[in-house]
């Protein structure tokens, strides 16, 4: 997505409350106006920052059907009618309300904003934020009078933190409904609830998102599962680690199969892998695919995380690469001390 020429062209704001709590819903009777330089300077780039880092792509969904999703129909009123955005942002401010019954869900400050001249693939498009500001900071600011300094205590938020929760619509793909975007500065029940009882989207499962979460996964399993279930070397974590990172990298499509047999090998590791995956998909409550097209894009991104560091005490960092064969692990039979043997070539 390309905001360089967006506009944010309507924003309101309303305050909702935890019902349990019997904290008010305040609903805005009018939008806001903000100064056009603020606007484009602060907070333009504070609203659609975490929208344009965001990599994994959404949809409304619905059991029964779509349009029974109270915040999709909202969505799709105001981008058939523009005019009664107000209305609509009022209609999606009661929505949040009346699903916000936990008593650790926090009120906050509902942002509704409407944006104009979004290019994506090419095509201008509309779209539609939703954000919820809940966290507040502390500020002190200073006047000069003269010779006199006074201080103020103020509350707001800070431009420089993450949003604590957002929802960004694309205004395209509606009969599957919408691309949408997130950024959350946290993650937790309030999350879900977020997610699953307001929002009800789903990961809409493209190529990008099937790789990502292929890697994710692949990743977790190999630092957390396979250590706890088999007696293994941080080298042979290390070792599987590149392995997993090589098939995405080498391969166009991917065959789940093809990863079990040629990345892990031995049927005691699948069965745990494959454990580990179901137990992870029926979380995301999706359907693990059997193949899809490998994104290099995502591969290239999440590489920078499956780096293989063996650390030492506080004296060395080994950087595992390749083969498993060249380092070897043993005590010193005088002193005790644990050490690695690592066999080479050429000194770089």
């Amino acid at each position: 997505m390309n905001f360089s020429e967006s506009k944010i062209s309507q924003l309101v704001l309303h305050t909702v409350g935890n019902t349990t709590k019997e904290e008010p819903l305040i609903l805005a009777e009018k939008g806001l106006f903000i100064d056009p330089s603020l606007m484009d300077n602060r907070l333009r780039p504070f609203l659609l920052q975490s929208i344009c880092q965001s990599k994994e792509v959404y949809s409304f969904f619905h059991e029964t059907d779509l349009r029974f999703n109270e915040v999709f129909q909202f969505t799709a009123n105001i981008f058939n009618d523009p005019q009664g955005f107000l209305k609509h942002s009022q209609d999606i401010a009661k929505q949040l309300y009346s699903v916000q019954t936990d008593p650790k869900i926090k009120k906050g400050h509902l942002m509704v904003f409407y944006v104009e001249g979004i290019i994506e693939e090419g095509n201008e498009l509309s779209g539609l934020g939703i954000f919820k500001l809940e966290d507040n900071a502390n500020f002190l600011t200073f006047e000069e009078n003269g010779q006199l300094v006074t201080l103020e205590f103020l509350n707001g938020v800070n431009l420089n933190d993450k949003i604590d929760k957002s929802c960004f619509i694309l205004n395209t793909e509606m009969e599957t409904g919408f691309k949408i975007f997130l950024s959350d500065a946290r993650h937790g029940s309030d999350t879900k609830f977020w997610i699953k009882e307001f929002l009800q989207i789903g990961v809409n499962s493209t190529d990008f998102s099937l790789t990502n979460k292929f890697l994710g996964l692949t990743k977790d399993f190999i630092q957390d599962e396979f250590p706890k279930e088999f007696n293994v070397e941080r080298p042979d974590q290390a070792d599987l680690l590149n392995r997993s990172l090589d098939f995405f990298k080498n391969n166009e499509e991917f065959q789940k199969t093809d990863f079990e047999n040629e990345v892990l090998g031995d049927e005691d590791l699948i069965d745990s892998f494959q454990r580990h995956a179901n137990q992870h998909f029926e979380e995301e409550e999706m359907e693990i695919p059997d193949s899809f097209q490998i994104s290099a894009n995502a591969v290239k991104s999440k590489a920078r995380v499956f780096k293989s560091v063996l650390k030492l005490d506080k004296n060395f960092h080994v950087y595992i690469h390749g083969n498993r064969e060249l380092i070897e692990k043993g005590v010193d039979e005088q002193t005790g001390r644990k050490f690695y043997k690592i066999y080479f070539d050429e000194e770089r």
